[in-house]
């Protein structure tokens, strides 16, 4: 299924892409804002009814997406507390409450996401022109590659005239590496067309969550003496907008 949103939300804002579950209530707290400030930015939005795919802006005061630069967020799990995610970052729970001010400490839900002091390291890659941010508990594997327990990414890039046959193709490839019902989502990362690309349900296990965005360089980029005109991410469904939404490109 294909949801087409040419929109781009404003600066300082986010896009947030509805997922199954989601509520805007829940949306607002992990987001630090509130509803009534969501519904602002966007107009028409029926707070008690959304839809898989849908696009929202959210505000927010830095870039990066729910954090500032240097912090990464963190989903709250089954039995976490503020004291158990302060130690497993080596923080004080002092440290974790001031950069979640609107947050309940003694109040948690499975799901929510919380800004981390220290929790995000910056990748560079000089031949792919870009650099990003991802959690800093997630290791080295090769050039392209990090990896943790809890997610993945990896970059690529890739040429075609189309962003939208690009995407197709990535999406429904024979090998249905994102389930037979993908969802392709047209969007904007840092000024450049773009598509994300979420998984089905029915998605293979082995593929660890994967979903994919592909954005368009702001020029063609020259990789081992092949042109690319489109930059490619792979990470898991969890983590994938949160590490778009840093996505800087170097050769503009």
């Amino acid at each position: 299924m294909f949801y087409q949103c040419n929109r781009q939300c404003p600066p300082n804002t986010v896009t947030y892409i509805v997922k199954p579950g989601d509520v805007l209530f829940r949306i607002a707290q992990s987001f630090n804002t509130t509803v009534s400030a969501i519904v602002s930015l966007n107009p028409g939005i029926n707070p008690a009814v959304l839809y898989v795919g849908q696009i929202i802006c959210i505000p927010t005061k830095t870039p990066m997406g729910i954090c500032p630069v240097g912090i990464f967020p963190y989903k709250v799990k089954h039995g976490d507390t503020f004291f158990s995610i302060a130690q497993r970052y080596g923080i004080t729970v002092d440290l974790l409450v001031r950069a979640n001010p609107t947050v309940n400490p003694n109040v948690l839900f499975v799901g929510q996401k919380l800004c981390i002091p220290g929790s995000a390291e910056k990748y560079m890659n000089p031949k792919y022109q870009i650099s990003l941010f991802y959690p800093v508990t997630w290791q080295f594997i090769n050039d392209t590659r990090y990896e943790g327990d809890d997610g993945f990414f990896q970059i690529s890039a890739v040429s075609g005239s189309s962003l939208n046959e690009i995407c197709r193709n990535e999406a429904f490839h024979a090998l249905t590496p994102y389930g037979t019902r993908p969802e392709v989502i047209n969007t904007q990362i840092y000024g450049q067309e773009a598509c994300f690309i979420l998984p089905s349900p029915d998605q293979p296990p082995e593929m660890e969550g994967q979903a994919a965005l592909v954005v368009r360089y702001p020029t063609v980029v020259s990789i081992n003496g092949q042109n690319y005109n489109f930059f490619i991410l792979w990470a898991d469904k969890d983590h994938i907008q949160e590490i778009a939404n840093t996505i800087r490109f170097h050769n503009k």
